[in-house]
Parts: C-alpha cells; sequence; structure tokens
C-alpha cells in the first residue's frame, strides 16, 4: 500500500511547483527585457497612401518640411512610375510626374517648393504645384538616391549600371547645385553600404559601414574626413535621416532573428548609441518634419489592405530619448576616414 504524504510534504512539494512554474513563466518577460521593449505610445495611424487604381505598390515616400504634404513613387504594372503628392490632411493626392521609366527617391527642397528625385534622366525636380520639371544632373553614372540638403545643394548617389551576373558596383556619393551649373564628386575614403546622409548644415554626413563587427553607423565632419562610429547595428539598406536640427538620426534595423521584423532607433549624436522607438514588422521607412515628428511608411500587410502613413509624435520621441540606451555606444576612437 502506497505511504500518503504528510500536510509537511504537500506543502513543501507545492511551493516547489510553484517556484517552477513561476520560473518558466518569467523566462519570456526577461528575454523581452533583454531585447529592449519600445515605449507605450503606439503611432497613430494618419491615412491610407492614396495609389491610383492599376498600381500596385509605392515606396521612398517624404513628408513636407511642413508636415503638411506627403510626396511618394508610385508603381505600375505596365512598368509606369508616378511621383504623387498626397495631403496629410486627407484631401486626395495629384500626380506631378508620369511615365515609362524608373524613378525613386523623391526629396522635398528646405522650402517646400521643389521635389527632387532619380530618373533615367539623371536628377530631376519638379515643381511641387505646377509640375513643371527640370533637369539638375545627368552623366555616365545612373542616379539611385537624392536628399536636398540644408545647404541647398542636391545631393545623390551615382553608381555605373549593373550588367545581370556580376556584383553590386560601389556607389559614388555626389553633391550638385540646384541650379545643376555645378556637381562634385564627395570623397568620403570608403566604401559605403548605403548612400549618405547629410545634416541640415551640409557640414556633416551619416553612413553606415560594413565591417567585421557588424553594420557600424558613423558620423563624419566633411571639412576635415574625421569620423566618430556612433553604434554596430543591424541597419536596413536605407541611408539614416537626420533630424531638422541635426542632433538626432533616425534608422531602420531589421534583426537577423526568427522573430524577424523592423525596429526604429534613434541616436542622439553627442552621445551615441541608439534607443528603440518602436517595433514595427511593417515599416520600411522613416521621415520627420521641421517640428521633429517622425512619419513612419508601413507596407500593406500591417493588417490593412493598403501602404499607410504614420505619425509618432516628437513628444513621444523625447521620452524614448530620456530612456536609458537600448544599444551601447562605440568605444572605438575617432578615426580620419578621408585623407
Amino acid at each position: 500500500m502506497p505511504r500518503r504524504a504528510s500536510p509537511a510534504a504537500l506543502a513543501l512539494l507545492a511551493a516547489a511547483l510553484a517556484c517552477a512554474c513561476a520560473k518558466v513563466d518569467e523566462s519570456p518577460r526577461l528575454l523581452a527585457t533583454a531585447r529592449a521593449t519600445p515605449p507605450a505610445t503606439v503611432p497613430r495611424r494618419l491615412f491610407a497612401v492614396p495609389i491610383s487604381p492599376g498600381a500596385f505598390l509605392f515606396m521612398d515616400g517624404d513628408v513636407s518640411p511642413d508636415g503638411r504634404s506627403f510626396a511618394f513613387v508610385e508603381y505600375w504594372l505596365n512598368g509606369d512610375r508616378q511621383i504623387r503628392v498626397a495631403d496629410m490632411a486627407g484631401g486626395g493626392a495629384r500626380t506631378l510626374v508620369h511615365g515609362q521609366g524608373e524613378r525613386s527617391a523623391v526629396t522635398w527642397s528646405p522650402d517646400g517648393r521643389e521635389i527632387a528625385y532619380a530618373s533615367p534622366d539623371g536628377v530631376m525636380a519638379v515643381d511641387a504645384r505646377s509640375g513643371a520639371k527640370r533637369r539638375v544632373w545627368t552623366g555616365d553614372l545612373e542616379a539611385t538616391w537624392t536628399q536636398w540638403r540644408g545647404d541647398g545643394r542636391i545631393a545623390f548617389a551615382g553608381k555605373e549600371i549593373k550588367l545581370w551576373g556580376e556584383p553590386e558596383p560601389p556607389l559614388h556619393p555626389m553633391a550638385a547645385a540646384a541650379d545643376g551649373a555645378v556637381s562634385e564628386p564627395v570623397e568620403m575614403g570608403v566604401e559605403l553600404m548605403t548612400a549618405p546622409s547629410y545634416g541640415p548644415d551640409g557640414a556633416r554626413a551619416a553612413f553606415f559601414l560594413e565591417e567585421r563587427a557588424g553594420r557600424t553607423l558613423w558620423v563624419m565632419d566633411l571639412a576635415s574626413g574625421r569620423a566618430r562610429c556612433m553604434a554596430t547595428v543591424l541597419a536596413d539598406g536605407h541611408p539614416p535621416v537626420w533630424s531638422r536640427d541635426g542632433g538626432e538620426l533616425y534608422f531602420i534595423a531589421r534583426p537577423d532573428s526568427g522573430r524577424g521584423g523592423g525596429q526604429v532607433h534613434a541616436t542622439r549624436i553627442r552621445e551615441g548609441g541608439a534607443r528603440l522607438l518602436e517595433i514595427a514588422p511593417w515599416v520600411h521607412d522613416v521621415s520627420v518634419d521641421a517640428r521633429g515628428n517622425l512619419f513612419l511608411v508601413s507596407a500593406a500587410d500591417a493588417g490593412y489592405e493598403q501602404d499607410a502613413l504614420w505619425l509618432y509624435p516628437r513628444a513621444a520621441v523625447e521620452r524614448a530619448m530620456s530612456r536609458p540606451l537600448d544599444v551601447p555606444a562605440c568605444r572605438r576612437p575617432p578615426r580620419r576616414l578621408r585623407r
């Protein structure tokens, strides 16, 4: 006949089981904390991007400096590319540029009057009201990215046309006067993983490098060629985005974990490192307005049938930036990348 356990033994067994259950239940929370969790503020969905009938997706969105308009590139099944501008107040969208050929990388001028973009004809600019186009730069290189710098120059990255089966050609950072009169190469001294992103004053550039330790975020003073490593991050293929005051950088990271997804990070340049703003598997682009509000561009698989634009307000950014770093700052000393 089996022995009956004493009340004291049963109490000990119950305590042990409770302890074991607590440990099992606690592990996921500890793991989540170790991976860093974003603040509780959820970005507010502004609107579904008004894609034309016949178009299947949009890319390369940019919010105007005053935060009132959203420019984006629309892809059509027949090969056409449209540049459209949506009213942020919900007044629909209008087409500025339409036709065959690749168009990408829209960027607003600092005064909000024009939009520059890369095209088969080189770097173009279009009037945001009238739709009148002008050529800013053309050459032997293929323009793949544009940014209207705060100093009035239009930066872009050019590369040799890639033939089938050949490796990806290196990027050649360039800068052109807005009137197209002058273009000049921007020497970085290293092969960049993405095009550089220039600060509002045009005196600094931020970019990612592919190194043994991983992908690293750097900020370089263009006059001296000295650069400082900010953090080691799993950045995607987009250049970082500067705040309008030049004090912060925003970028998307995509961890190579089983959970995947996208993570929106912010870096305060004076301290380095990064803070996690939002875990969003659906986000593929970030933009910022003059007041410091972030805008996240989502893909259609975010639970909605259309791509959408989301607002991450400046107040939420400031709350996130007051927390401890989620990604430590680089401890590597500054170095001169360009001689």
